[in-house]
């Protein structure tokens, strides 16, 4: 329910980009792609360093989020597509998998029976939380692929 948030865009008759527009919909879209896609339909440039992509752009299949206490019961990351979400709760060294399609509520935990469906995911979760807690400490060279996936978060700018 933190995560989940709907979102409607109506351009006008006639715009050519409705198209891809509807095409987007079917995607996964991180609050960070918002400001970009608005100053792209007003028809301006971009805000200078900011991160994120419009809607209108080349998408991921997998959206990266967290929650953290206390705006939440408890810290968490998930990897989430259009298919499945997995949440990983760093405190407890914890994998949860849902599948959306048949449990779209996230009432079965499917883990332990499905967890092979994404096998890469567990280790990019823990990486991501490593990192946090370093960055939070103030050290710790990360690698390229959880560099990304931190800005993808929003903690962008140390390379």
């Amino acid at each position: 329910a933190q995560i989940h948030v709907p979102l409607i865009i109506k351009l006008p008759r006639g715009d050519a980009r409705r198209a891809r527009l509807v095409a987007a919909s079917t995607h996964l879209t991180p609050q960070v792609d918002l400001a970009p896609t608005i100053l792209e339909i007003a028809g301006l440039p971009a805000l200078p360093g900011a991160r994120g992509a419009s809607l209108f752009a080349e998408r991921s299949s997998v959206l990266i989020t967290e929650t953290h206490r206390p705006e939440s019961e408890r810290d968490q990351i998930a990897l989430r597509d259009l298919s499945f979400k997995m949440v990983y709760l760093p405190l407890e060294q914890r994998f949860m998998l849902y599948d959306l399609e048949h449990d779209p509520g996230e009432t079965q935990d499917v883990f332990a029976e499905r967890k092979a469906e994404r096998s890469q995911w567990p280790a990019r979760l823990e990486a991501l939380a490593r990192a946090g807690i370093e960055r939070k400490q103030g050290g710790g060279a990360l690698d390229a692929g959880t560099q990304d996936d931190l800005e993808a978060l929003g903690y962008g700018g140390q390379k």
